[in-house]
């Protein structure tokens, strides 16, 4: 591979940096926000809290986007060097990432029924944004099942796995690009077996659809999936 084909790793430090700067910098306004009205009830400082979550999650998904726009422009197109896979997704692999997502999203169901924790941490996050009503309910659907798919996917296996397979191979991309996206989701991995294993299951379906050539599209879409089914299942159970 010659060095026009890799892209630096500059390049995703820079597109980390800025996505969760990004994040940090809406964390921490809405703490020296909050500050300025320290008689607010705990109801209403969560309800801020969370708006703010998923604000900072859109922002960051945004400015993400711009960064790759930026560093990566050269390597959008399946054309010469490496992909980052932002070219067109066709119906039948639309369709094929949808089963998966349900697939994958039936199987770790399964595994949760068959093996509960016995622990209430799971619920709790999600008791946040159902407990202030439905349009907090539907902002909260509408970014884990849009946003933070998109957001997650352009990072993980758009830059993780092109800058990686471009030094190397894509199997080494594929396993940066999940063992990266385990260490976000180091609350999740630590709770319990099943939690470790939905996400390291969830990384390694949308690393092998990358690593098969197919648009990075077809892995948000999984993963979009996946989360809408769970979302979902958490809520009617």
């Amino acid at each position: 591979m010659t060095s026009e084909e890799k892209i630096p790793y500059s390049r995703g430090l820079w597109i980390f940096m800025g996505y969760f700067a990004t994040r940090w910098i809406v964390a921490a306004s809405t703490i020296l926000w909050l500050d300025q009205f320290r008689g607010l009830s705990s109801d209403k400082v969560s309800l801020a809290t969370a708006y703010t979550g998923i604000l900072g999650e859109i922002l960051a998904a945004g400015a993400a986007w711009l960064l790759v726009r930026h560093y990566c422009r050269s390597q959008m197109s399946v054309e010469g060097g490496v992909s980052i896979g932002l070219f067109p997704i066709s119906i039948r692999q639309s369709a094929v990432s949808v089963l998966a997502g349900v697939a994958l999203a039936a199987v770790i169901i399964a595994l949760s029924v068959t093996f509960p924790s016995g622990s209430r941490a799971a619920g709790s996050a999600v008791d946040a944004y159902t407990m202030h009503g439905r349009a907090l309910l539907y902002s909260w659907m509408i970014a884990g099942v849009a946003v933070a798919p998109f957001a997650e996917e352009l990072l993980f296996r758009g830059v993780v796995f092109s800058i990686v397979s471009s030094h190397f191979n894509t199997f080494v991309g594929a396993v940066a690009s999940v063992a990266l996206f385990m260490a976000v989701h180091v609350p999740q991995v630590m709770h319990y077996w099943t939690s470790a294993m939905a996400v390291f299951m969830l990384g390694a379906m949308c690393a092998f659809v990358r690593a098969k050539g197919m648009p990075l599209w077809a892995a948000v879409i999984l993963h979009g999936t996946y989360n809408a089914v769970l979302s979902v299942w958490t809520m009617i159970r």
